[in-house]
């Protein structure tokens, strides 16, 4: 279950007044993967100068309500042993109970097929404002201006990573989703992808049927079936509406199925969304991505 950072509790917020020590001054979380089992590991992609590292922590350090509070997080990664790795495992030790890295690899989570788009930048020219979701930040180039960033921090998000930045590969040109804005790179690895920051965006409303009526069917005529199509639609400032979110979006869809997406959305516009459908998309890095950044 992938959860972005929380609002501290009181008991968190002491804590914050405290001070909590940081193993590796400076270092930052861009990302995580968090389970709400408690012996389960916990996955943080963590900028350190510029090094991106994925780190698992063992869920014996840091119990489920202190997952996603930063604070704690930096306190128990122990200071990162020098070499060559991106990708390390943070366990207890059997004799002192303290946490230490057990292992360090140095993997490539990115794969040269993925790479379709001619843009690609390293993820040390951006700016890094803040996170809006696990996996998506809000972020400046010098060249762009502000952006979406959408990364695969660890290896268990990788193939969606692959199969979504193939997919906006296939929609290209349709004036469908957000515009693929190029590939974000590791030391060369693509890693991520960078994504339109769409500007006073907002949720799509039963008013807007048509528009978003318009926008499915360019991508049904391309036989994609989105797949997830609850709270993935925004509107721009002009009308025009955005479908965002590619991740579980299948190609080669039976006529069947498109239909049947068709008719969903009707029925999804007929009233307006639901709060708890809101705060789901803001959760899954839906409307979190577009709709908080523009309200920035």
């Amino acid at each position: 279950m992938a959860n972005d950072a929380l609002t501290p509790t009181p008991r968190q917020s002491r804590l914050m007044e405290m001070g909590l020590p940081n193993n590796n001054p400076g270092a930052r979380i861009l990302g995580s993967t968090i389970s709400n089992v408690e012996d389960d590991p916990n996955e943080y992609c963590i900028i350190n100068g510029d090094e991106i590292k994925r780190i698992t922590v063992d869920g014996s350090l840091i119990s489920v309500r202190d997952r996603t509070f930063i604070p704690t997080v930096l306190s128990v990664v122990p200071p990162f042993p020098s070499g060559n790795w991106n990708t390390g495992y943070v366990d207890r030790d059997c004799r002192t109970g303290k946490a230490v890295f057990s292992s360090m690899r140095n993997v490539q989570l990115g794969a040269a097929q993925i790479i379709w788009h001619p843009g690609g930048r390293e993820f040390a020219e951006f700016q890094y404002l803040r996170p809006i979701t696990a996996q998506v930040s809000l972020a400046w180039h010098p060249c762009i201006g502000l952006v979406i960033l959408k990364i695969a921090d660890c290896e268990r998000v990788i193939n969606n990573f692959v199969d979504e930045t193939n997919m906006y590969g296939w929609i290209e040109g349709h004036d469908i989703g957000p515009r693929f804005l190029g590939h974000l790179m590791d030391h060369g690895i693509p890693f991520g992808i960078i994504l339109e920051y769409i500007k006073d965006a907002r949720q799509a409303e039963p008013k807007d049927l048509k528009a978003c009526q318009k926008v499915l069917d360019k991508l049904h005529s391309l036989g994609i079936r989105h797949s997830d199509i609850q709270t993935h639609f925004l509107i721009r400032k002009n009308g025009d509406a955005v479908l965002i979110s590619f991740s579980c979006a299948t190609q080669n869809a039976p006529k069947d199925d498109l239909e049947a997406e068709s008719q969903q959305l009707v029925e999804l516009l007929q009233v307006p969304y639901p709060a708890a459908a809101v705060s789901s998309a803001v959760l899954g890095g839906a409307w979190g991505a577009y709709g908080a950044a523009s309200r920035t």
